[in-house]
């Protein structure tokens, strides 16, 4: 009978061992897990408030070309007008070029 208390207790005191052991494990995972944890949160905090500042910019930079696109819209009229101006000048002055060509071929002629 000795030898078999024996046996039980150097088993008990082995899973008593293995049972600590096994607690010991598991709390430094929980604290190794707990100290990614916060390092993750910290780091999408800051990937979050980088992204509400591109956010921002990108809206700024529609601002910007919205109003660069009214001001371009602006000078293509302005550019339109002065083109057909110079169109009807320049027609006129083809039919002034003609009927001074025509009057000097006639003038020759006579």
């Amino acid at each position: 009978m000795v030898t078999q208390d024996f046996i039980i207790s150097v088993a008990a005191a082995i899973i008593m061992l293995l049972l600590g052991g096994f607690t010991w494990f598991a709390k430094f995972m929980i604290r190794k897990q707990d100290e990614i944890n916060k390092t993750l949160e910290t780091a999408i905090h800051a990937l979050n408030k980088s992204i509400e500042q591109l956010n921002m910019v990108v809206e700024k930079l529609k601002l910007t070309i919205d109003q660069r696109d009214a001001g371009c819209i602006t000078t293509h009229q302005i550019v339109d007008k002065r083109l057909n101006s110079h169109s009807v000048r320049l027609d006129k002055l083809e039919k002034d070029v003609l009927i001074l060509d025509s009057k000097i071929v006639k003038d020759g002629k006579n």
